[in-house]
This record gives structure tokens, C-alpha cells and sequence, in this order.
């Protein structure tokens, strides 16, 4: 893979994850599923220094030996990651699903309807979910029918977009889809005796401004979110004299704030999820040092990262 300059080695194995090839019959006692973006997979990352192997090796210097298998896949989302789960957790059986998943969901999935509630707990609903996953990934006239329907109703309802007013965001997504996905996945983990841990994503963009806006409610995030295209967060008032880049950043800012705080919402309703919040671990050092664009994690980054999941992590077993 060819990256700014560099060519970074990648392994794809016969099950589609990075990294070496998996055995399902000899597979340890403690198997991890790590799920998230190109942040995950480590696009600018050697296999050694992505954040799920890091995990595997910090867990191990602490004698806990279990492999986490890097579930990564650029530029998906959480609902992407939901579809993915469904089908895949009776095959590997795991013991944690990790997600690491905020600013593609703020991206891709802000326009669609949210996902009822009784998926995971209506047999028949779920059976037919899987069957639509099935037809979606082993038939490429379903699949090419279905980007058609979907791209008809994006244009019915307006695609999100930071910067351009035209194109709606599902406000509701950000203070109840996000959330009734991840309560969707917790009930089927919970079914299976996985123990779910959600990590907090970095997101560099302006550090005083996003701890300011953690420290308030996701009610009063969500009324900024909605005039994030018209509000100056320096002198506190609305206009319509906003640059392109303002409006970006506004928009990313404070989604990535709200769906990081839904972690803590779930935490309460489930106390047996684990919450990974390495946010001021990130925010000692500076952008460039942790990652290569305030995101995609540099080694560093990704020492952070696994760090902190190991820690939570070993805290349970012990």
C-alpha cells in the first residue's frame, strides 16, 4: 500500500482482516474482534504497530494471552460494523468485541433511518436481517438494486454535508440512532457472554474547544449541532459569515463529542460494558506527535490506544 511516499507491507488473510492467516480450529481460549475504520486497520501503520496488535502484545507482557483479530475496514461505519457482527460472531466466538468507530458514522451514516430495536431480540427480525447481509455480500445484482434504492432516497432526503445547508443531517441519528445501534450490539454480545468495550476516538481539531464542549450535556451539544453551519464558537454568536473550514470543523467537532459521550449514556444503562476513554492521554501530546492528520494514528497514537484498552482489560480479568 502506497501512502505519501511511503509503501507500508499488507497482509489480507483468506478470512479478509490484516493480519496472519487464522485457524478457527486451534483458535486460543481468548479471542478479541476489533472493529473499526482505516484508523483501525492502520493505513499508515506496519501490521506490528496498528493498535489491535500492540493490544495483543501489551496484554501478553502482562501474562493475559489473547489474540485480537483486526476487524478494520477503511471508511465504514458503525452500521457497517453492526452487519458485520451480526454475521460473524457464532463463527469466531469471541470473548471481546472492541469498536473504535465515531467520525464515519458522523460522515455516512446521518441520513439513514435508525435500525428498530427488536433486531436483536425477534429471532425472525434477525433472521431476515441476515438473510438481506447474505444477498448483499454474495449477489451483486441485490447489492447494485439496493445502491440504487438507497441512492434514491439520499437525494429524497438530502445527503449530510458540513458545508453545504442543502443536504440534511438526521439529527436524530446523533441523539438516538448511534445509540440504539451500539444498545442493539450490546444485547447481542450480552446474549453471548462477549464482553463489550467501546473506545473513545481522538480527533484533533481544536482541543479547547472540544474538552469545553464534553463537559456539556448531549442535549446541549445537540442544540449547537444544529447551527454548527452558523455559529461562531469564538465569539458566541450566530452568522452566516462562516468559512467552508469553520463549518467542517464545527460539524466534526462536536459530533465527534456527542457520539463519544453516548459511550458514557450506554455505561449507565449496561454498567458491564467498558468504556476506554484515552482523550487526555491523546490531549498531553500534540497532534502531529499522535497521529498524521488529527486522526490515522501515528505509533505513538496507537501505543496510546492499546494501552489503554489493556489496562481496562486487565483490570476485569484481575
Amino acid at each position: 500500500y502506497y501512502c505519501k511516499g511511503r509503501i507500508y507491507a499488507y497482509k489480507i488473510n483468506s478470512y479478509g482482516f490484516r493480519g496472519p492467516e487464522f485457524n478457527p480450529e486451534k483458535k486460543k481460549d481468548c479471542l478479541g474482534l476489533v472493529y473499526g475504520g482505516s484508523t483501525t486497520i492502520g493505513i499508515e501503520s506496519e501490521y506490528e504497530f496498528t493498535y489491535p496488535r500492540l493490544l495483543e502484545k501489551e496484554l501478553l507482557k502482562n501474562n493475559f494471552n489473547c489474540s485480537f483479530l483486526n476487524f478494520g475496514v477503511s471508511s465504514k461505519s458503525l452500521k457497517y460494523i453492526f452487519r458485520r457482527f451480526i454475521s460473524e460472531v457464532d463463527f469466531f466466538k469471541p470473548k471481546y468485541v472492541v469498536i473504535y468507530n465515531n467520525r464515519n458514522s458522523a460522515m455516512y451514516d446521518a441520513t439513514t433511518n435508525t435500525i428498530n430495536s427488536d433486531v436483536v431480540k425477534n429471532k425472525l427480525s434477525l433472521y431476515i436481517f441476515q438473510t438481506g447481509y447474505f444477498l448483499e455480500k454474495n449477489f451483486m445484482s441485490y447489492k447494485f438494486m439496493r445502491k440504487i434504492f438507497l441512492r434514491l432516497r439520499e437525494t429524497n432526503f438530502g445527503t449530510p454535508h458540513p458545508t453545504d445547508n442543502s443536504r440534511k443531517i438526521n439529527l436524530d441519528y446523533f441523539e438516538k440512532g448511534y445509540f440504539n445501534i451500539l444498545d442493539q450490539i450490546y444485547n447481542l454480545a450480552s446474549n453471548k457472554n462477549i464482553t463489550l468495550i467501546l473506545v473513545k476516538q481522538i480527533y484533533y481539531i481544536d482541543k479547547k474547544l472540544q474538552i469545553s464542549l464534553s463537559n456539556n450535556s448531549i442535549k446541549e451539544n445537540m442544540a449547537l449541532l444544529e447551527k454548527y453551519n452558523r455559529f461562531n464558537f469564538k465569539t458566541k454568536y450566530d452568522t452566516d459569515k462562516l468559512e467552508e473550514e469553520e463549518k467542517y470543523n464545527n460539524y466534526f467537532a462536536i459530533t465527534n463529542v456527542i457520539l463519544n459521550q453516548q459511550f458514557d449514556e450506554l455505561k449507565q444503562k449496561y454498567p458491564s460494558i467498558i468504556v476506554v476513554d484515552p482523550l487526555e492521554k491523546f490531549y498531553i501530546s500534540e497532534k502531529d506527535e499522535t497521529t498524521y492528520d488529527g486522526y490515522h494514528l501515528k505509533e505513538k497514537g496507537n501505543k496510546i490506544l492499546a494501552d489503554s484498552i489493556a489496562k481496562k482489560i486487565l483490570l476485569k480479568e484481575n
